[in-house]
């Protein structure tokens, strides 16, 4: 009996000397907040200015608006100890150049890459947030399929502004590369316990990445209007040119439906008409004038609010509007104001409600 009592006495102390040992794990740690340098349209993110001494010959500069990051990335030069024992899941970054443009990758992207070529390490972030000491500052790579760029954005903020930007390059999210250190103490150490629980209210955790289609208004010479979510290869539209961005979007015509209806209801697919009689081009959710020519698909809306409102949040009706004494003449609204305007002040016939949608180039929707 005293032999069995004696071994659960060394069980517990081994197991209390563990536990001690765990809670005094830590390690320090210095924190590289992310910069930006410029060159016309496109931006290089660095963690140290070295990197951007690499691409002074393509033209970047630094930027008198570049404002660090609150969020940066832990310094390259870690101990590897911590890497290879206390935080096994830490993502390595690098900045590397391909032809020429600079990014951030992950190891697993660049060792799949062979058009890669290294600049730097720029450090380490977490696998998810609160892991290691990181926060829920995510470093979300971003792309703008018309300027064939990448950017990256660090806070809730900055995917904010890029869901809707003036410059009409349209950056959407591509991945999320891991979650960054709070870089507003740069030197600091990180204790034990390593992982927070993963923060379900981050922009980027746990979400549907759903791209979205702005409606643009074209013009011809002779001022006729088109309404379009895409220009490019358009042969109807090939003598109109770009006049608008609405703040009213469509959700993607190459959307995985059934995915997005399960999780936010059901959708409608919207479609581009053209109709030589009343020389207009617009959106309508189905052709009912035999005059009319179906063009291609559009995008689709929400058929129900509380359920589309309930997954993204951000969700606005889309009313459609004629001028009665020019057909030629449409206009989409979404706003109490505008739908106001044009109901009451400007008279108007109103077309009707087509359906539900978000705003700008994408949104998140909660599974």
């Amino acid at each position: 009996m005293k032999m069995e009592i004696d071994n659960k006495i060394l069980i517990f102390s081994s197991i209390f000397l563990l536990t001690e040992s765990i809670l005094e794990s830590s390690f320090p740690l210095t924190v590289l907040p992310l910069k930006f340098g410029e060159k016309n349209d496109s931006r290089i993110y660095y963690s140290d200015k070295s990197v951007l001494d690499s691409f002074k010959y393509y033209g970047y500069t630094s930027s008198d608006l570049s404002i660090p990051s609150p969020f940066g990335l832990a310094t390259p030069d870690i101990d590897c100890e911590v890497i290879d024992t206390l935080c096994p899941q830490m993502i390595q970054v690098f900045h590397v150049s391909v032809n020429g443009s600079p990014r951030l990758v992950s190891w697993n992207d660049l060792k799949e890459n062979e058009t890669m070529e290294i600049i730097d390490e720029a450090g380490y972030v977490g696998s998810w947030p609160g892991y290691c000491g990181t926060s829920n500052g995510a470093l979300v790579e971003m792309f703008s399929p018309l300027l064939k760029e990448f950017q990256y954005a660090t806070t809730n903020e900055d995917i904010l502004k890029a869901r809707w930007n003036e410059d009409r390059h349209f950056w959407h999210p591509t991945k999320v590369i891991g979650y960054l250190f709070n870089a507003t103490d740069p030197i600091r150490t990180v204790n034990y316990p390593f992982n927070a629980i993963r923060p379900l209210d981050n922009v980027v955790f746990n979400k549907i990445l759903l791209r979205l289609r702005p409606i643009i208004r074209a013009k011809d010479s002779n001022g006729l209007v088109a309404f379009t979510t895409s220009l490019k290869e358009n042969d109807y539209l090939k003598l109109y040119k770009f006049d608008k961005v609405f703040n009213i979007s469509l959700i993607d015509q190459m959307t995985n439906v059934p995915v997005i209806s399960d999780a936010c209801g059901k959708m409608m697919l919207i479609y581009e008409f053209s109709n030589p009689i009343t020389r207009t081009y617009r959106l309508k959710l189905r052709d009912s004038d035999p005059n009319e020519e179906m063009v291609k698909r559009a995008g689709y809306v929400f058929r129900e609010e509380s359920s589309a409102r309930r997954c993204l949040g951000d969700i606005q009706p889309i009313y459609e509007f004629q001028n009665p004494g020019k057909q030629s003449d449409i206009h989409y609204v979404s706003t109490p104001e505008e739908i106001n305007e044009y109901n009451v002040t400007k008279r108007w016939t109103n077309l009707g409600l087509m359906g539900f949608s978000s705003w700008g180039n994408f949104a998140f929707a909660k599974r």
